[in-house]
C-alpha cells in the first residue's frame, strides 16, 4: 500500500515538472501494468514478488501522471466567462523577468497582485 501511495505522489510530482501536458493515453499504461501484476499475484519466489512490487510502483507512478493530466486538462478547459469577452481586464502586479523576444512575439514573467 505504501508503494502505491508513494508511486501515485511521485507521478503527480513528475507531471508538475513538465512544461506541457502529455496525451491522455496514459490511462492505458497503468491499467495494463496492474493487470499483469494481478495475473502474477499467486506466483512464488522472491524475484517474482520483487517484480510485482516494481510493477505496482511504476503503475501507480503512471496512474498519478494520468490522474494529474486528466485534472489539469479539465481545469485548462474552463472557458473564459462570457462577460469578460471583448473587454479589457486590468491587472496590478510586478514584472518579474526581462522580456524574451522570439519569432512569435515577446514574453515576460508577471506576478499578479490584484
Amino acid at each position: 500500500m505504501r508503494i502505491a501511495i508513494l508511486g501515485f505522489l511521485i507521478g503527480i510530482f513528475c507531471l508538475q515538472q513538465q512544461a506541457s501536458l502529455p496525451d491522455l493515453w496514459w490511462w492505458a499504461l497503468p491499467l495494463m501494468m496492474l493487470a499483469f501484476a494481478w495475473l502474477i499475484r499467486h506466483a512464488k519466489g522472491v524475484v517474482v514478488r520483487g517484480l510485482r512490487a516494481m510493477l505496482v510502483g511504476v503503475a501507480f507512478i503512471a496512474l498519478g501522471v494520468a490522474w494529474a493530466t486528466f485534472r489539469a486538462d479539465l481545469r485548462l478547459a474552463d472557458p473564459l466567462p462570457r462577460e469578460w469577452e471583448s473587454r479589457d481586464v486590468e491587472l496590478i502586479g510586478a514584472i518579474a523577468s526581462l522580456p524574451q523576444v522570439n519569432e512569435r512575439g515577446s514574453r515576460f514573467d508577471f506576478i499578479v497582485e490584484k
